[in-house]
């Protein structure tokens, strides 16, 4: 039977929560007894595979039961990132203290890992985002991020954009350098993935969005700006906006001047409402209302206008008769009185 199953049965977890020295001591063997289970499997093996058992159930055991941080528990835990960092880092964020030193020294650790294995970037960067850096930490972090978005897999796009967007709630940046910093780099860094990924890219921005309004309008108002070239990720948050009420009048300030300065051509509208059109399908009504601003700004005969009218009407059958009565009743408001 492997060391940490037989401490797991024999009730380790009970005794570590139950606190005082005695805690300490078996969340130490606890990890310890993982790091024999792992090894006995070959460290080189564990650490390019990232599949200890043991050591996420070691690990998931403390972060669950530990009742409070101890820096003896931080070092044995750190030698056990150091060996297994796929399986350890995303639970350390939950076993530290957060103490500034305590931090300073995972950090260390996590550069020292991730200096021997770029592959790592992903969890590394999920568990520092969940940290509380400092300032300094905080620069150095954002180039890794920034790094790790034009480096990682398509498929890890998502973890990394996620790990972006948390360290946007870190304190000690301004709420508009931090909103305006992550919606730069996500933009810029995810305008041409596939739409299997874009979709979760997509659901996990669109998330944070609904929830930081700051976060929402920087997005908006960097794709409202003359001169800057429209993403998929700027129509699907134009869309979401104006099917909620908090943001509905910046998405369409945003939008108009996207449509006025011909910042999106009719073809690329197309394109993108067709490509992507399980993540739009979320928010029909979002599209109706674009297109109810392209007929109240009488831009429906304009190429853009029509390709995103055309474009909503042959993909989502589900909002064709609305489209017809909205152009309907704008044809008729535009009319001159007799």
């Amino acid at each position: 039977m492997r060391e940490v199953e037989r401490l797991v049965r024999e009730g380790i977890g009970v005794r570590i929560r139950d606190g005082g020295d005695e805690s300490v001591e078996c969340a130490v063997r606890l990890l310890r007894g993982a790091v024999e289970d792992a090894s006995s499997c070959g460290i080189g093996e564990e650490l390019s595979e990232g599949q200890s058992d043991s050591v996420r159930t070691a690990c998931r055991a403390l972060a669950e039961n530990l009742p409070r941080p101890h820096e003896k528990v931080t070092a044995a835990l750190l030698e056990v990132v150091s060996l297994f960092p796929y399986d350890a880092a995303p639970y350390v964020a939950d076993i530290i203290s957060g103490d500034p030193g305590e931090v300073a020294t995972v950090v260390e650790v996590y550069r020292e890992v991730l200096s021997a294995d770029r592959n790592l970037l992903v969890p590394i960067t999920a568990s520092l985002s969940d940290l509380p850096l400092t300032p300094n930490q905080s620069r150095e972090f954002r180039a890794t991020l920034s790094y790790a978005l034009t480096a990682v897999d398509e498929d890890d796009m998502p973890s990394i954009v996620r790990s972006v967007l948390r360290h946007g709630t870190q304190e000690g940046i301004s709420v508009t350098d931090r909103a305006q910093w992550v919606a730069r780099q996500i933009r810029r860094h995810t305008r041409d993935v596939g739409p299997g990924v874009f979709a979760l890219i997509a659901q996990v921005v669109c998330d944070h969005c609904r929830v930081n309004p700051a976060l929402a309008r920087a997005f908006l108002k960097i794709s409202g700006q003359p001169g800057v070239a429209v993403s998929p990720l700027d129509m699907v948050l134009w869309v979401m906006s104006l099917q909620g009420h908090r943001d509905r009048q910046v998405a369409v300030k945003s939008v108009l001047m996207a449509l006025r300065t011909n910042a999106i051509s009719p073809e690329y509208a197309q394109q993108v409402i067709e490509q992507f059109k399980v993540t739009f399908e979320i928010y029909l009504e979002g599209l109706r209302r674009f297109a109810q601003i392209v007929f109240d700004e009488g831009l429906e005969s304009s190429d853009v206008g029509f390709a995103w009218v055309l474009a909503s009407w042959k993909t989502y059958p589900q909002i064709r008769n609305a489209l017809v009565a909205d152009l309907a009743w704008s044809t008729v408001r535009r009319q001159p009185n007799p």
